[in-house]
Formats: structure tokens, sequence, C-alpha cells
């Protein structure tokens, strides 16, 4: 990504939260002031130290924690992701319970602000747009060489981020965050599919989950009620896209025979309903290995949003999702 040197680029691979985290704790060490410009707090009392990944039970563990006599702080850290607003919930009774006597200040560390982000609102979000703001004009205060130099590179890194995430947001093109497999490539889908996840979760009341296939090419679950498995005889039916490919999704793991027949019966009534494809559109040729998952039916998100001579946007991605879900649902009714 980086076009000159930068010791981030290198050595701390600066799209992992870890390294981001540590730089957060740096600062926070080495200057009080970042308490009150970046959290717009104060440091807890006699707080002795400042914790990386602090486990705060069996499941849980807090991106940056800090505790003092008075209150205790935890950063929530998602640099390449959005946490679940169940997940949030999760950690503030954690918290609660093990801190019943002291002031718990929350705080969730993302690129900006948006309103399509469904957080609780006993968290803060701190965005690390505002942290380059600050750090900025603290870095020519720096006299220190080297650490000049590591605010310097840390910049330079995270201006770049920022600056492709406006452009993500602003809705320029993303057809080139598809087109390859690399690790960068892959690091911007998973946000872009995160931030999908949001809107669609809060827009539209759909669950939704974002993860990574086998081969590590991130992917988003879209989930509706009468598709779970209670309803649809305990198979699970989803929308999902998979770097280029939307597809029609069935989880077959509860049922223990017949599978395949299962899938050609959902095919034969998507046929008979009427059900309309896309030029890049396909079914599911199933073959007689086992299978616990598997598309029902296809197509390509890129090839159809650029037929219809649109950009290829968190909206029209978006659009497209909804679009095989009105599809699908119309062959239901």
């Amino acid at each position: 990504m980086q076009n000159q040197f930068n010791l981030f680029g290198i050595l701390f691979k600066d799209n992992k939260e870890h390294s981001h985290s540590a730089v957060i704790k740096f600062l926070l060490n080495e200057d009080d002031s970042f308490f009150t410009s970046l959290l717009s707090s104060s440091k807890p009392q006699n707080a002795k130290e400042i914790k990386l990944e602090h486990k705060l039970d069996k499941h849980h563990r807090a991106d940056l924690f800090i505790e003092g006599d008075d209150k205790v702080i935890i950063i929530e850290n998602k640099f390449k992701c959005l946490p679940y607003y169940e997940q949030l919930t999760e950690y503030s009774k954690i918290l609660e319970q093990k801190f019943e006597r002291k002031t718990i200040e929350k705080y969730l560390l993302y690129f900006h602000k948006s309103c399509d982000f469904n957080i609780p609102t006993d968290w803060k979000p701190v965005t690390y747009l505002r942290l380059y703001e600050i750090l900025e004009p603290y870095a020519e205060t720096v006299t220190d060489p080297d650490k000049k130099l590591f605010l310097d590179h840390y910049l330079q890194s995270l201006n770049e981020y920022i600056s492709i995430y406006k452009s993500i947001k602003n809705g320029e093109d993303l057809s080139r965050f598809f087109n390859s497999n690399t690790e960068d490539n892959g690091f911007w889908l998973n946000v872009i599919f995160h931030e999908i996840s949001s809107i669609i979760s809060k827009k539209y009341g759909y669950m939704t989950w974002v993860g990574n296939g086998n081969t590590y090419v991130p992917f988003i679950n879209v989930h509706l009620p009468e598709w779970d498995y209670e309803v649809r005889n305990n198979i699970q039916y989803v929308i999902q896209l998979n770097g280029q490919k939307l597809k029609y999704y069935a989880h077959l793991d509860k049922i223990t025979s017949n599978r395949t027949e299962a899938v050609l019966s959902e095919i034969k009534q998507l046929k008979e309903k009427g059900f309309e494809t896309k030029n890049s559109g396909k079914y599911k040729i199933p073959s007689k290995k086992e299978i616990k998952t598997c598309f029902i039916y296809q197509e390509n998100i890129i090839a159809e949003i650029n037929q219809n001579s649109k950009t290829i946007t968190i909206e029209t991605l978006i659009e497209a999702i909804l679009d095989l879900i009105k599809r699908v649902k119309a062959t239901q009714n």
C-alpha cells in the first residue's frame, strides 16, 4: 500500500489492530493530555498500567484496559471491522459485574463516525480521524528524534488508510477491491462488508454476520427469520456475498441425510415459481460429495451492477443484496 519507506508498513503490519492498540497505549503513557484530547476524559486515579488484550473473563478480552482507584477505562479497537451491538452489550454486563463500585468508561475506536452504526448508548465513539487530527500537531512538538520518526511514520500510514476509507464512504468506485485477492484488498473488503452489515441490520432489521471463508476472502451473510432452521425443516437459508459472488445459500448441517435431494428440491421450487435469474447467474450442480453448506443459486454482483451502468458502491451493493432477497421471496409467497 505504501509508496515509500514506512516502519509500520514493513514491521508492524499497519492494518493489524494490535499494532494500533500498542500505539494508543504508547500515547496515553507518554502524555496524560491524550486522555483529555482523545477520550474527553481524565486519567484514572493512581492507574498503574495500561494493559493490552486484558482478559475480562474466559471468553472476553479488552483491547485496552486502564484501572484506577476511581474508575475503569476500556477501549474496544476496531480498525478493520465493527463489533456487533450484542458484543458491546455483553462487555458492559461483564464490566458492571466486575467493577460495580467504580465508574466505567467505554470507548469504541473506529475510522469515522456514521449514523449507520448501531452501538449501545453507553459506549462513546472515538475515531481514527480524530486521533490523526490530535496527533499531527502533537508530533510537531516532539524533540526526541526516535519518537519523532515513530510518530511521523504512524501518521503517514494512518493518513493513507483514512483517505481510502473516506473514498469508500463518499461513494467512489469500489471495483478495485473486488478484483484481486491480495491481503490489502481482503482488509478493505472486510471493512466494506462490515459497513454493509451495519447498514442492513440497522435499516432493514436483518441479522448479519461477517467472516472469512476457507480462502480468507471476506463474506457477509444476511439472515431472514423466515429462512431459519426451525422454519425451513432444519435447513437455514441466507443471502451470502463472498467476494464477487452473491449467493442464495443453504446451511445443511442439521440434517443427516438426503442433503443433495434438499438442494435439488429448493432449485426445483425456484424454477417452478418463476425465479428471476441474471445473465451471470447459475444454479448449483449437485454432486455425490458430502456437503454441509452450499449455494443454491449465485451470480456475479460486480458484473450485474456494471451491466446496469452503475458504480460499485456500498449503496449499489446493498441494492443488489436486497434485490436477490426480493426475487427469492417472490417464489415463496
